[in-house]
């Protein structure tokens, strides 16, 4: 009795052995298979060593400027980019401020180019903050070019901080001006019968209206317009100074907009360099002969940037 006991217990630990190993050996796997696919997600993302001469730094911003980066890693976007699939990145401001400035006193870095093309934008100090870092960079008396086949209002505001702005041959500059909208449900609480329960105390505390009207109040509407009209003021102020030109050129009137678009027979391309928002127009390969003129030739053949 007692050998068959001391063989079950021989054979409950051996199974735990083999049970162990097994579960550990697949462990093994997956913290591997793990480093792997992090260290593959992360390539692009590597501190480059640098040394000598480094042409330009290319800011290419492929998203959107927010206070800080994603906390956590995305697999789904990870292996969408992988797969060479548009992926939105979410760039912390200070992050892409601390590059330019770095950049600045750095000797291998001889310039600095915007591509724009895929950038989302912003909240308007974030936009000045990286322009103000823009301007600290230009004091190196280093150049800084902007790129895009068209430039949305957020683009163009970065853009307007380079030494030469350039712009595809057909493309154009969309600024509009800034607006708000409100979205207000209190005839469809009624046909539901719901009643809201709201308290609120002062004329301007307009957050809970959408629940009381269908409309915008007076005071809610000069409140608006007080502080968009000020945010308004800044960006077209910004423009005028850092391209020298008048308020009139940044958005004319409706009038005079469609007076000198007639007179260039509707082109909105040319209207865009009379009014002097951009330096030259260049398609992509134009503009990477450029670049590879005033930063030289690297890999591959094209212009230098790193």
């Amino acid at each position: 009795m007692n050998v068959i006991l001391s063989v079950l217990k021989f054979c409950c630990k051996a199974l735990n052995f083999i049970r162990n190993l097994v579960m550990n050996f697949v462990f093994l796997l997956f913290v591997l298979a793990l480093i792997v696919l992090v260290s593959l997600f992360s390539d692009g993302k590597k501190n480059q060593v640098l040394s000598g001469d480094q042409g330009a730094l290319y800011l290419n911003l492929t998203g959107y400027l927010a206070d800080n980066t994603e906390d956590m890693l995305s697999w789904q976007e990870e292996f969408q980019r992988l797969n060479n699939e548009k992926v939105s990145y979410k760039y912390s401001t200070f992050d892409v401020v601390q590059s330019i400035l770095s950049a600045k006193d750095d000797e291998r870095i001889r310039g600095l180019v915007l591509n724009l093309n895929d950038f989302e934008g912003g909240d308007l100090p974030s936009l000045e903050y990286v322009g103000k870092a823009i301007q600290s960079f230009k004091e190196s008396e280093k150049p800084v070019i902007a790129y895009a086949d068209n430039y949305t209002q957020a683009q163009y505001f970065l853009a307007s901080f380079a030494d030469d702005i350039y712009l595809n041959p057909i493309g154009q500059v969309g600024i509009q001006g800034l607006r708000q909208e409100n979205l207000y449900f209190k005839s469809m609480l009624e046909k539901l019968e719901i009643t809201p329960h709201i308290f609120r105390v002062g004329t301007y505390k307009s957050a809970v209206e959408p629940f009381l009207r269908d409309d915008m109040s007076p005071e809610a509407k000069a409140n608006m317009q007080k502080w968009l009209g000020g945010m308004w003021q800044n960006y077209m102020q910004t423009l005028m100074v850092n391209r020298h030109i008048t308020a009139n050129d940044v958005l004319p009137n409706a009038q005079k907009y469609i007076s000198d678009l007639k007179a260039l027979k509707g082109d909105e391309t040319a209207y865009v360099k009379k009014r002097q928002l951009v330096t030259q127009f260049a398609t992509r390969l134009d503009l990477d002969k450029k670049l590879t003129a005033l930063f030289g030739q690297g890999e591959e053949g094209k212009a230098k940037l790193v």
